[in-house]
């Protein structure tokens, strides 16, 4: 069981402390403004998340688990508020993958966008090449809907291909 936390300064240990268990991993996916490394960059990061909610523009949700650990981070952001659609991504701890967390944590993010924000449709773009992402995605009732060429900005490359899902508000 999870919960997830609007992101805050009292998340910084706990947020740091995770992404270091899983920055290997993590890297294959994300770049360092997903990763923040540093203390002040950690801080940097949750400010920014937190002027984002504050302006409507971005959610970001530290994800809890049962003994208190965090174990991944959710987020909307990218909103569309004329028509009412946004971006929704996560990351999992390393040592949770492969235990529903991840499904879990699109859910809640989900659950968010449609009940607060008031959203029609969340989008999640995952790399062709990130299979597991692609089978959260389904899990969590995403309809494959094509292939985005050229779509994710290359880490240290070309940019990636990609596949487009979507959640569409169930109201």
């Amino acid at each position: 069981m999870i919960r997830l936390e609007p992101i805050e300064p009292r998340h910084a240990p706990a947020l740091a402390e995770a992404i270091e268990a899983s920055v290997t991993e993590l890297s294959q996916w994300l770049g360092p403004r997903y990763t923040p490394r540093t203390a002040g960059a950690v801080m940097a990061f949750i400010q920014d998340w937190q002027n984002g909610a504050a302006g409507g523009t971005q959610y970001g949700f530290a994800v809890i688990d049962e003994a208190g650990r965090c174990v991944g981070f959710g987020l909307i952001n990218q909103i569309n508020a004329f028509h009412r659609f946004a971006n929704l991504g996560y990351w999992v701890r390393t040592g949770e993958t492969g235990k529903g967390v991840a499904t879990d944590i699109t859910r809640q993010v989900a659950t968010f966008g449609f009940d607060t924000l008031k959203l029609e449709r969340l989008e999640l773009v995952i790399e062709v090449v990130n299979v597991a992402s692609q089978r959260v995605a389904e899990k969590a009732g995403a309809l494959r809907e094509g292939l985005l060429r050229r779509r994710l900005a290359g880490r240290d490359g070309p940019a990636r291909d990609a596949y487009m899902y979507s959640i569409v508000s169930p109201n």
